[in-house]
């Protein structure tokens, strides 16, 4: 049997990785897969009761943001959780999700909601403003991302939402915050010190 490693040179960005991740079924693959046994299509969809070809779909979108290893055996591909080391940021979410996703307390629904947070260019954006800047007004928040007040308004709900940003009333401003979850602290920090 041949074994032949079929990694290739990517370069996603964060948001769209994050938005390949913030998929529960992926999300239940990757969790199956970082145990380190490689596994191919038709274990995984057994496993996880889904189809082959959705099992597929899935495998292929990790591997192509540089999350899963793919080796071809004979007529078959293995995948194992490992990251690309072309992609240096995929060691620290591949990290991140495997210690989060082993707790006990260990949620889908916990990592898909920290994954959500990042998963638009522009909350990425004013993540980095705010981090540079210390703290923003409303106003000044606007004009320096330069975004709609509707854009505004509905991107800082969602990293609110995900206490990734707060507003302190006290300097009236909006400030970032780091997170709790080791995916929400790894997340910020490779969004606020981007490669």
């Amino acid at each position: 049997m041949r074994k032949t490693d079929t990694t290739t040179a990517l370069n996603p960005t964060l948001w769209r990785t994050c938005r390949v991740l913030a998929n529960r079924r992926r999300l239940h693959m990757l969790r199956l897969l970082l145990d380190g046994s490689p596994r191919c299509v038709s274990e995984v969809a057994t496993q996880l009761k889904t189809p082959e070809a959705e099992a597929s779909r899935g495998l292929r979108a990790l591997n192509a943001r540089g999350l899963l290893r793919a080796n071809r055996v004979s007529r078959w591909v293995e995948y194992r959780a490992g990251h690309n080391a072309t992609i240096p940021e995929t060691r620290q979410l591949l990290e991140a999700l495997a210690e989060q996703l082993s707790r006990k307390d260990a949620s889908i629904d916990a990592a898909f909601r920290d994954l959500t947070a990042f998963t638009h260019p522009r909350r990425i954006h004013i993540y980095q403003v705010l981090n540079r800047s210390g703290g923003l007004g409303f106003s000044e928040l606007r004009a320096q991302s330069e975004m709609s007040k509707p854009s505004l308004c509905r991107h800082i709900a969602k990293l609110r939402a995900r206490g990734l940003v707060r507003f302190d009333k006290e300097n009236d401003c909006y400030v970032c915050e780091a997170g709790t979850t080791p995916l929400q602290k790894t997340l910020t920090k490779l969004v606020a010190e981007p490669a």
